[in-house]
Order: structure tokens, then C-alpha cells, then sequence
């Protein structure tokens, strides 16, 4: 790298150069095969989705080998093009981690909100607002690109805020911010702590039962070996994930409640590998 002023002739110049220094990228993925999961770190601003071809392609092709993937954010938000390839591709995974860290903000709070499980980091920081935009030309034309954002982008807010904000949040960042800590999450029950995180992953394969269905038949592995067993469900059925991290307030499946007292026979849903919606 050069660094030229004025009055510095070249001998002063050339005493000037110093060394190309990689740029922090905004997004960074690893494989961490001792858990069995993919993880996203994404830091900064939310640039332009050509700035992370390689890694969203990675992305795609991991999610294809793993169930499950973990995204760290600490980001002041940025570019709502970029959001919209990267929670597509995180939703492929049949299970989505995010974690707040340090500060969440904007397109960054709309990102975490996708996590299945939703997790907080000590002193983080979360802001949400609506879109900003910078436009020259006419009159009309402005009027026009604001009815469309306005369209556009109340559906998307929306969509990303609406379990997580209530609603006069939701009319206050229309034309403000609202700012909320880990800790307002975590009372309404939209999060959990880090160290509850931490808890649920340290957890040892020998605390959880695996449980494999073969049409109406149940069995466990038992060693070498498969012990057929009987499943009573006369409580609710959790997502894997609620079950590991012990998430409160969690939504069941199905529940015994939501069968009418004329059926003869209960037929619960059994998750079988699908990726969740």
C-alpha cells in the first residue's frame, strides 16, 4: 500500500510504502466436526453479497452434510440484499443457531431473529428500525420508491420482528429505534443466555436417547443391537433442538390437546428429518 501527500517527492514516498493487509471479512465459516455443525461468524457491515460468493457458497454446499448450523453475529447491520441471500441459505439447515454478541443492529436483529434457537451473549446490544435510503430525481419518482419500500418492507419487518417485538415496538420503529439488552429477551421469552447455551452444548450423547420410528414401530439402539420400545404420548411432542438447549416457553409439534375427543386414534406427528419451515 502507497500513501502519497503533497510536497513528499518520490525517494520520500517510496519510504512510505508499507504492506498489503487482508481486510477483515464480513463473514467467515468453519466446520466444527467435534459437534457435528457448521459455523457462521458475521462482523461488521452488511456489504454487498458479490464481497461473499465463496462463502455463501460454502454455505449451500455445507448445509447439504450438516443439520445443524451456529451464526455469531456482532454487526451494526448494512445492505437488506445481503440479509436476504444469507437467511436463505441458513434456513436450509435443518436447525439454526444465532448469537448476539457485542452489538445487533438493524439487518443484523432481523438475521438473529431467523435462529431456532436464539441466543445472547453478556452486555449485547440489540436495535431495530425500519429502512433508510438515499435517491435523487423527481418529485414523482421519489413518491413511487417510497410506496413500494413501504410496501415491500412492512411485510418484511414483519415478518422478522412480529414473535419478537411487541406491538407498539413495532409502530415505534416506523420512525424511530427501539433498543432492548440480551436480558429483555431472555424475559420474554424470545432467547436464552449463553450460558444456558453452553449448558445444552456440552451435553454428552449419553443424556439424550435416540429414538428411530419404522412405520408404527419404535426402537433404540442398543449397542451392536436394536431394542424395540413403547412410546407413550400422552404429553407433547418438542423439537429436538427445545429438548437439548431446554428451551422455555418452547412451542410443541403436537399435543394431545389438538386431538378431537371423537378420534378413536391418535395419529402424533413424528419429525422424520424434514427441514423445518
Amino acid at each position: 500500500m502507497k500513501f502519497y501527500n503533497n510536497g513528499l517527492d518520490d525517494e520520500d514516498q517510496e519510504e512510505m510504502q508499507m504492506p498489503m493487509v487482508p481486510q477483515p471479512k464480513f463473514l467467515t465459516i468453519a466446520r466444527n466436526d467435534d459437534r457435528s455443525r457448521v459455523e457462521a461468524h458475521v462482523k461488521g457491515t452488511f456489504d454487498a453479497p458479490r464481497n461473499n460468493v465463496y462463502e455463501i457458497g460454502a454455505l449451500y454446499d455445507l448445509s447439504d452434510k450438516y443439520d445443524t448450523v451456529v451464526v455469531y453475529i456482532n454487526s451494526e447491520g448494512g445492505r437488506i440484499d445481503m440479509l436476504s441471500e444469507l437467511v436463505s441459505v441458513i434456513r436450509k439447515f435443518k436447525t439454526v443457531i444465532t448469537v448476539g454478541a457485542g452489538q445487533v443492529n438493524s439487518a443484523a436483529f432481523m438475521l438473529w431473529c431467523v435462529g431456532d434457537i436464539r441466543v445472547v451473549q453478556d452486555y449485547t446490544i440489540f436495535m431495530a428500525h425500519r429502512e433508510s435510503y438515499r435517491m435523487s430525481g423527481k418529485t414523482d419518482q421519489h413518491v413511487e420508491l417510497a410506496n413500494f419500500n413501504q410496501r415491500i418492507f412492512s411485510k418484511t419487518v414483519d415478518d422478522f420482528f412480529k414473535n419478537v417485538l411487541t406491538s407498539d415496538e413495532m409502530e415505534k420503529i416506523r420512525h424511530s429505534e427501539v433498543f432492548l439488552s440480551g436480558d429483555d429477551l431472555i424475559e420474554r421469552g424470545c432467547a436464552i443466555s449463553w450460558d444456558h447455551f453452553v449448558e445444552g452444548s456440552n451435553r454428552q450423547p449419553d443424556d439424550i436417547i435416540t429414538i428411530l420410528q419404522f412405520g408404527e414401530e419404535f426402537w433404540m439402539p442398543n449397542g451392536h443391537t436394536m431394542t424395540e420400545v413403547m412410546i407413550d404420548f400422552g404429553g407433547p411432542v418438542y423439537k429436538e433442538h427445545d429438548i437439548v438447549y431446554n428451551v422455555p416457553n418452547a412451542v410443541p409439534i403436537w399435543s394431545p390437546e389438538e386431538v378431537d375427543d371423537d378420534d378413536d386414534e391418535v395419529e402424533p406427528f413424528i419429525e422424520q428429518g424434514e427441514d423445518d419451515e
